[in-house]
């Protein structure tokens, strides 16, 4: 049993799940020994904050059902009783009882937890899950971006992990947090999650400035102009988003469907990636083309939405 209060930050890949966890850590909740974070790059170039030995674990399980975190496994019933976890749950004891040692309250993140979650509650079983909020299309481009990924396969992995999500925190402590808020308000934004954690060891106070600083629009690649989040969110209203984002679209459209969805999503990831290359050339001539590109991006989004839910007939 673990008597600490615990935050887990749950949440989709490229979702702003590093960025919500430094903002707790700022604002006072531990996330570990620096040496022992995963660094920056692969993307995220203000760091991960999220620690090695719980990724190496979250890896490990993946792996035993035969999975990974960007193929996500098929668990059986009961799968977090299998005895080929146990050496895993005796390394996952061992640093919970190093964090509990270290603060009164801690955080941990890693993408993976969304599936390996009943792993996890069984050793922290009253977390407080704060889970960040990212559009499903801006979510796909990032990692079309960063993985060199097609639109689609990001779409899918998305719902995947989503399912997950709802599966696992249903009926526990959460709050969904909204990830494009935090560069609008992040004041007002924070505070729904600090006070939701209510912990006295958790507070904005005296660190604004600090999180003014971290928050910048470099955290924000990828948006779009057009977001189906919904401006509150609950447990109900989140379910019905992710639902009519991407609910079950391998299985209700047809081959050709599915190819003319490849052909839209490469698109927009080839201009996607001309973009920077625009954005990155400092010759001036070449401003109109950007502008052209640009506005073509924005017309395939709106395109591939409307695509969608044509014949998702949501």
């Amino acid at each position: 049993m673990n008597d600490k209060k615990v935050i887990c930050v749950l949440g989709m890949h490229r979702s702003g799940t590093s960025m919500v966890t430094r903002i707790l850590n700022i604002c006072g909740a531990c996330v570990g020994p620096e040496e022992e974070l995963l660094g920056s790059g692969d993307g995220n170039d203000c760091g991960h904050w999220e620690n090695r030995e719980i990724l190496k674990i979250n890896d490990d399980i993946l792996s035993i059902f035969g999975g990974a975190w960007n193929d996500p496994p098929n668990f059986p019933y009961n799968w977090e009783e299998d005895p080929r976890l146990d050496h895993l749950y005796e390394e996952a004891n061992i640093f919970v009882k190093k964090m509990n040692a270290m603060d009164k309250i801690w955080a941990f993140k890693d993408p993976r937890t969304c599936l390996t979650l009943p792993f996890w509650k069984k050793i922290i079983p009253h977390m407080l899950f704060v889970i960040p909020v990212r559009d499903s299309m801006e979510v796909a481009m990032s990692l079309s971006k960063r993985d060199k990924s097609s639109i689609e396969s990001g779409l899918f992995l998305w719902k995947k992990y989503w399912m997950s999500i709802l599966k696992n925190t249903k009926g526990e402590n959460r709050i969904f947090t909204i990830q494009k808020n935090y560069f609008a308000d992040w004041k007002k934004e924070l505070q729904n999650v600090i006070d939701f954690i209510d912990s006295v060891d958790i507070d904005i106070i005296g660190n604004e400035k600090e999180i003014k600083n971290f928050i910048s629009p470099k955290l924000n690649n990828n948006k779009i102009v057009v977001s189906n989040i919904p401006d509150e969110l609950n447990g109900e209203n989140i379910t019905k988003y992710i639902l009519d984002e991407v609910s079950d679209i391998f299985d209700k459209i047809d081959g050709k469907i599915f190819s003319e969805i490849q052909e839209k999503g490469q698109k927009i990831t080839d201009l996607s990636n001309e973009i920077e290359t625009m954005k990155a050339s400092k010759f001036w001539k070449l401003r109109d083309q950007y502008m052209r590109i640009k506005n073509s991006v924005k017309f395939a989004l709106l395109s591939f939405r409307k695509f969608i839910k044509k014949y998702l007939k949501i």
